[in-house]
């Protein structure tokens, strides 16, 4: 009775999320498979660092997911060559990302500056993928998230898709399903 209590909770509660791409390892895989909570309640506590899920481009049905570096109302700073970060002029560490993913290449005559200084509005939120060279995020691609582009939180990552296939919906939309999954122990964020 209480293993069907909370297996009905789990798919009440929360809404299912498969992460695809390389943009977030070595946190998260490619085919991993979790839940995130998309209740306000949640979304309304993030804190830095949270791994969050974001609607981009805005009124589409395609959602990435990256780690929140830069919370409302904060000035944050990065060097790309280095990696070296800091908010409101203090140093962060962040121990969830590797040397070999932390920092990006930059070049001026690509058009990309080497260091970086953000201030937030009371509404926006800056976010980067662990995998810093290979992540479309605040830094490139999306500029700086607000809070109506956030649609949850990570919660858990329960396994991963062992096979990954597409199928059209009644829309003629492409649906990506994960028909064979491997749990495991769940990994809690």
């Amino acid at each position: 009775m209480v293993i069907g209590t909370v297996l009905i909770f789990h798919n009440l509660y929360f809404t299912p999320v498969k992460v695809v791409g390389q943009s977030m390892m070595p946190t998260l895989q490619n085919n991993d498979f979790g839940v995130m909570d998309t209740h306000d309640g949640a979304i309304d506590k993030i804190d830095r660092f949270d791994i969050i899920i974001i609607n981009y481009p805005v009124a589409s049905d395609y959602f990435i997911i990256k780690r929140v570096i830069g919370l409302p109302g904060e000035t944050l700073s990065e060097n790309l060559t280095t990696g070296a970060l800091s908010v409101n002029g203090v140093a962060v560490e962040e121990p969830f990302i590797t040397s070999e993913s932390l920092a990006r290449t930059c070049a001026v005559n690509a058009g990309i500056a080497c260091n970086t200084t953000v201030t937030l509005s009371s509404t926006q939120y800056y976010v980067l993928g662990d995998n810093r060279g290979n992540s479309t995020d605040s830094e490139h691609g999306i500029g700086l998230v607000t809070y109506d582009m956030i649609k949850g939180v990570l919660f858990a990552i329960e396994g991963t898709c062992s096979d990954t296939t597409t199928s059209s919906g009644t829309d003629g939309a492409h649906i990506r399903i994960c028909p064979i999954r491997s749990y495991r122990w769940p990994t809690f964020y």
